[in-house]
């Protein structure tokens, strides 16, 4: 059994995972709180304007970037809340 938690002071806006949709990119949005975060925000931003690993095994894919967003796995850059594909 594996028992994972996490503390609201050290990773405020922590929430219970109801909500299933995905996170909207706009901080300012009022729904922005009501969604659980495993990386932040700024965490995203950064990924998103980092260059991808060019050594990485791409196959036959065309990737639609050159930012960690864009992988083999994930060519369109599909967001999955904050998290950085290029390190999954």
């Amino acid at each position: 059994m594996v028992l994972q938690y996490m503390c609201e002071d050290s990773s405020p806006g922590l929430r219970d995972g109801n909500t299933t949709t995905t996170i909207p990119e706009d901080p300012t949005d009022p729904k922005f709180s009501s969604y659980g975060q495993h990386e932040t925000y700024y965490y995203y931003q950064q990924c998103k304007t980092r260059a991808r690993n060019a050594k990485l095994f791409l196959a036959d894919r065309n990737l639609n970037g050159n930012t960690a967003i864009y992988t083999r796995q994930n060519n369109n850059g599909q967001r999955f809340g904050f998290e950085c594909p290029e390190e999954r």
